[in-house]
């Protein structure tokens, strides 16, 4: 199915099956498993919103399992991002936002230039060693999460004219799920995400 019809039905199910919990328990404490793709783990965070606290299970590619804190992938790997670069001054005009977050798999510019040309603004939250199981710890997703804040704080204080944002992540499947959470329809515009596919042309869609 589109990804619409997918946003969708689990907007449906959401409304059914879970915000009615949610609501009986306004202090539920959510553990989050997800396997599903990028877009849909995103709305989902998106629909849960931020007033819940929550942990984040990730399914570990070599030990095949769910974990909240495990191990560093590697021998000597280190958690590190890379400085990210923020607007000092107040940007008017209209135009496009683009988000690149990489965890996982590095995100190339140019692929993501193939959907979005000519951004007027691009930030990039990248690992200086991304990595399939980089976030093996929940302090090391909340240091995405928060890199993400930042730069949506940015937008909302420097670059409130824009009109769209255009968020590229490759990470494992419970870091969007977190970002979504962070998005408040009030105060940012509408974020489009995408679903990248090696076989395709453009890469994203």
């Amino acid at each position: 199915l589109p990804f619409d019809n997918i946003a969708l039905a689990q907007q449906r199910k959401f409304t059914e099956s879970v915000k009615p919990v949610l609501d009986k328990y306004p202090d539920a404490h959510i553990a989050y498993f997800g396997l599903t793709p990028i877009p849909v783990a995103f709305h989902f965070g998106y629909l849960i919103g931020n007033t819940h606290s929550y942990t984040i299970y990730q399914w570990h590619h070599q030990q095949q399992k769910w974990f909240a804190e495990t191990d560093v992938p590697v021998p000597g790997y280190s958690f590190e991002l890379k400085p990210l670069s923020l607007p000092q001054e107040v940007q008017k005009g209209k135009g496009d936002v683009a988000i690149r977050i990489s965890t996982s798999f590095r995100v190339d510019p140019l692929s993501t230039y193939e959907v979005v040309e000519n951004p007027s603004n691009e930030f990039d939250i990248e690992l200086t060693q991304p990595h399939p199981d980089s976030l093996h710890k929940q302090a090391n997703l909340e240091t995405i999460v928060s890199a993400f804040q930042d730069v949506l704080n940015a937008y909302a204080n420097k670059l409130s004219d824009r009109e769209q944002i255009h968020l590229f992540i490759a990470s494992s499947a419970g870091l969007p799920f977190a970002l979504g959470t962070r998005i408040n329809p009030t105060i940012y515009p509408y974020v489009q995400t995408y679903q990248f596919s090696r076989d395709q042309s453009p890469k994203y869609r």
